[in-house]
């Protein structure tokens, strides 16, 4: 059997959480979703949170809280998932999409600068792959902040700026530097409920906004207890997890660095998260998976999901989002193909091309077996 990209990091106590609530009879969402939000919340360093039964609803009711009006525009990495554009194009909001570091996936302060001249109202900041940027400056430019740290819980900044520029002076967990935060719980994530994400909110005052905007919502928009369950003893499990990602990553670093090939950023210790293990392929990526494949190890494109790899073809600009259509008439989406930013030169988005071009995903979690490390190992060094 082959060894996947991605599986959830599951103990024989997270299966007596999910059974004690099986017992109790009360499945749907109720006192464990409350206590899953607040244990989050907790650990973030945030005011207060709700888990929902779906990342879309969770990324709206953030974009609601922040309080956007139809035809205001808003700054995304060309790396964010592409969830964000039917998200705006639903509230009517227009995306101004920034180009990447080629050396880490994370958003340009250049590039958001270059934005400011639309008067954007908000910055959605993703961690690609649990990378964080050396410094808080991000937070300093005078725009509310989104973040997402569905690939980067744990993760922390150095600095202890925030989205008004005060400085704290200190180490913080990053999704409670943002006005908001989204975090997927997703089976490929760090931590997992089975399906669904939560969003989160810094101060009182966006949490009250956050509450009705979730209380306005039917109640399956929530997520149900019996998943949450699993998310209690998963969280209580996040130190650990980290711990064993992070020995992994380094392992696996040392072992990339025998081949032709190399690795995307730095290992980013104590401060970021080794989400997956992200090869940075010279040439000939088709011939490093089936490389890998032909050794029962699973790969997959770094980036496909992004709003980069949208499939309008890699010349052309993105739709006119300023009025809105209907997220439903998106074309179709294909991996490879790359959109542009609004207005922008042919040459646009170079950083975010080149990540999709050569950036592979091998596997890297907890659960791998040592016969699964040893194997990893041996082809991430001999990688053609």
């Amino acid at each position: 059997m082959s060894i996947p990209v991605f599986r959830p990091t599951l103990r024989r106590r997270d299966f007596n959480s999910v059974l004690a609530c099986l017992v109790s009879d009360r499945l749907g969402a109720g006192p464990l979703n409350h206590e899953l939000a607040s244990e989050l919340s907790r650990s973030l360093g945030a005011a207060g949170g709700a888990c929902l039964a779906t990342y879309g609803q969770a990324v709206d009711c953030a974009l609601q809280t922040m309080g956007l009006a139809a035809g205001e525009a808003v700054v995304l990495s060309a790396l964010a998932p592409a969830e964000y554009l039917r998200a705006l194009a639903g509230r009517g909001l227009r995306p101004l999409v920034a180009d990447v570091d080629p050396d880490t996936g994370l958003i340009l302060r250049s590039e958001v600068e270059r934005h400011l001249a639309a008067d954007p109202k908000a910055l959605v900041l993703h961690y690609p792959l649990g990378f964080v940027p050396e410094t808080d400056e991000l937070f300093g430019l005078g725009l509310p902040v989104l973040e997402d740290i569905s690939q980067a819980l744990g993760a922390s900044l150095e600095a202890g700026g925030d989205a008004e520029g005060r400085q704290g002076g200190s180490s913080r967990r990053c999704g409670g530097l943002g006005t908001v935060s989204v975090l997927s719980l997703a089976p490929e994530g760090i931590i997992t409920t089975g399906a669904g994400a939560a969003v989160f909110a810094r101060e009182r005052r966006e949490l009250k906004c956050l509450r009705e905007a979730v209380e306005s919502r039917p109640r399956d928009a929530l997520l149900s207890d019996l998943n949450a369950a699993l998310g209690l003893a998963q969280a209580r499990e996040i130190e650990g997890f980290l711990k064993s990602r992070r020995s992994i990553a380094e392992v696996f670093s040392q072992a990339v660095a025998r081949s032709r090939h190399g690795r995307l950023g730095p290992l980013q210790e104590g401060t970021g998260v080794p989400y997956a293990f992200p090869v940075m392929v010279k040439d000939g990526v088709k011939q490093v998976r089936q490389f890998a494949m032909k050794r029962n190890i699973e790969t997959c494109s770094a980036f496909a999901d992004a709003v980069a790899a949208i499939g309008q073809g890699p010349l052309e600009p993105l739709p006119d989002l300023e009025a809105a259509p209907d997220p439903s008439a998106q074309p179709e989406r294909q991996p490879e193909a790359v959109p542009m930013a609004p207005a922008a030169a042919p040459r646009a988005l170079a950083g975010a091309r080149d990540l999709l071009a050569r950036c592979v995903l091998f596997p890297l979690y907890p659960t791998l077996l040592k016969r699964d490390l040893q194997l990893i190992v041996k082809v991430l060094g001999a990688l053609p």
